[in-house]
């Protein structure tokens, strides 16, 4: 039998419009998004901000490569896999 291993974090709960409980899972957690659809970039951000997430988009593959030369802060980077001037 094979284990499963699942890490467990805190969730920080607030309270949100007419006092329901809203669970930001990622509360604290910085990731950037890289996709060169605009509706993809803009749904996937209400997504992850909605899970607590600061979210930094991107358009293109060359610039998710300059960003992270200069910037360490991303826990996390979303990219899709096709992707113009980049790959």
């Amino acid at each position: 039998m094979l284990g499963k291993v699942v890490k467990m974090y805190p969730v920080l709960e607030i309270n949100g419009h007419n006092n329901k409980k809203i669970s930001l899972m990622l509360h604290g957690i910085n990731i950037l998004v890289a996709d060169d659809n605009l509706l993809n970039q803009k749904v996937t951000k209400f997504m992850l901000n909605k899970q607590g997430a600061e979210v930094l988009t991107v358009s293109n593959g060359v610039e998710v490569v300059d960003l992270l030369r200069k910037d360490n802060r991303f826990h996390a980077v979303l990219i899709d896999i096709h992707m113009p001037l980049m790959d």
